[in-house]
């Protein structure tokens, strides 16, 4: 990867407006991309020679970010892995491999396990995330960190792949997805639009969640250039309306048609979604227990809103392009307290008489 630049990288995941951001220190295969002295299947025993998870820590350090390893405790090159002799050898390799990414690189802010279905006890999770959550303080573990955990022992988020988590969900959480067609390096193709990133995130945020963007490298390791025009164009709109994003909670409007809603303080701020023909556009929502001192319209255009005592409709004019609109309702005291209300019209909803399955391949399903 002889144009891999890790300053260049996290610059770019900055000003995207990433507050935190993963690296993938080891996946399935095996192969470790940081300077281990538990294998030499690793980046060091390659002509390239140089640990590129510390020269990663270092850029993440400088620019003020967050920095979080993906770690795959499964392992299709350990010849004990999940097999006979487990326990005496591959958990023990596991362990030591983790204390070195978090002993070796300054502040780790993070895990992200990949358990690959493997269960809880494979890993002696109950025990062992205890004693590193107290060897370091302050770090964070998803869910995979083995399946079948009870309750009480639940961690940091929740992850949900290749869809936005729901509304009702009480735990933190994350969806992620690809910003291409794959998980790797995809040949420069197939990448997301910008717009359809752009109201996946608000999705997202929406419902409660962050959103987490998967990229891979070209085998030269450079960020390809599709990509990073996304990524860039995220971050400048970010630069605009951040404000209406960054420390917000999922708001008091549920998720209808129109799009979704979020609360910061005495804040509310609605990301109008549905796409439409035209120039213009209008939507209801039911009226909350309080109606706000102000109505904003944050993006370009021009807004008309009328509160009434039941509902409040909401008239956006001279709205350009696909770009969602963002409207600030601002309220007399912190709407943190307000119960949720359906938006969903009942002229919109269906009643679902039955269901007959397109495939039995696969019983999940």
């Amino acid at each position: 990867p002889v144009e891999f630049d890790a300053d260049e990288w996290v610059g770019l995941f900055r000003r995207a407006g990433a507050r935190y951001f993963y690296f993938t220190a080891k996946h399935h295969d095996g192969f470790c991309m940081w300077d281990t002295a538990t294998t030499d299947y690793d980046i060091m025993s390659t002509p390239f020679q140089r640990d590129v998870a510390a020269e990663l820590a270092a850029a993440s350090h400088d620019h003020g970010g967050k920095l979080f390893w993906y770690y795959s405790q499964p392992d299709w090159v350990h010849p004990n892995a999940l097999q006979e002799g487990h326990y005496e050898h591959d958990l023990p390799y596991m362990q030591r491999q983790v204390d070195e990414l978090l002993n070796n690189y300054g502040t780790i802010d993070g895990l992200w396990f990949d358990h690959l279905g493997s269960r809880h006890y494979h890993w002696n999770s109950v025990e062992w995330r205890p004693e590193l959550r107290e060897a370091h303080l302050g770090l964070l573990f998803n869910n995979r960190i083995g399946q079948g955990l009870e309750p009480k022992y639940q961690v940091d988020w929740f992850v949900y792949v290749l869809r936005v988590g729901p509304r009702e969900e009480a735990r933190h959480w994350e969806s992620n997805t690809t910003l291409s067609k794959a998980w790797a390096w995809h040949g420069g193709d197939l990448v997301k639009p910008f717009e359809s990133v752009l109201r996946l995130f608000l999705q997202v945020v929406g419902n409660g969640g962050n959103l987490r963007l998967h990229l891979g490298p070209t085998p030269e390791g450079a960020i390809a250039g599709g990509e990073r025009a996304v990524l860039e164009r995220l971050g400048a709109w970010l630069d605009d309306y951040g404000e209406a994003v960054y420390a917000t909670r999922k708001g008091p409007f549920r998720p209808g048609p129109w799009g979704v809603s979020a609360r910061k303080g005495k804040e509310v701020f609605l990301y109008v979604l549905e796409q439409h023909a035209g120039t213009g556009y209008g939507f209801e929502l039911p009226a909350l227990g309080q109606k706000p001192v102000a109505v904003e319209l944050l993006t370009p255009g021009r807004l008309v809103a009328d509160l009434g005592a039941a509902w409040w409709s909401f008239d956006l004019a001279d709205k350009s392009g696909m770009s969602p609109a963002i409207l600030r309702l601002v309220f007399e005291t912190d709407v943190g307290d307000l119960a949720a209300v359906d938006t969903y019209p009942e002229s919109r909803k269906r009643v679902l008489s039955g269901i007959t399955s397109s495939s039995d391949r696969n019983p999940k399903y």
